[in-house]
């Protein structure tokens, strides 16, 4: 599945975030807490998860600090909690459910 192909952007739901505050939902800043409610809702019902899934894994060592398919991947790659968001996304990636 992975692909470096970008057509699936365009259909992306991240990709109609239309102020400073919408996209700030795709930021991941570590702080834990309310964040994966509101991802809930800023990703939920995107059709190109697994597509983005796929392409954030490409260049694993540069996706920290972002959401990808929902997921926030801390910027720091020593740790547990990024070595679990990078096994979630090969999970979507790989067309398998959480």
């Amino acid at each position: 599945m992975p692909s470096d192909s970008r057509d699936w952007m365009v259909r992306a739901k991240c990709r109609t975030s239309s102020t400073a505050a919408e996209f700030a939902l795709y930021v991941s800043d570590n702080r834990g807490g309310r964040q994966a409610e509101n991802l809930a809702r800023a990703c939920g019902g995107c059709t190109t998860t697994r597509e983005c899934a796929a392409y954030a894994l490409l260049d694993r060592d540069n996706i920290g600090g972002m959401v990808w398919a929902g997921i926030p991947v801390p910027q720091t790659p020593s740790t547990r909690f990024h070595r679990s968001a990078i096994a979630h996304l090969e999970r979507i990636a790989d067309g398998l459910s959480l």
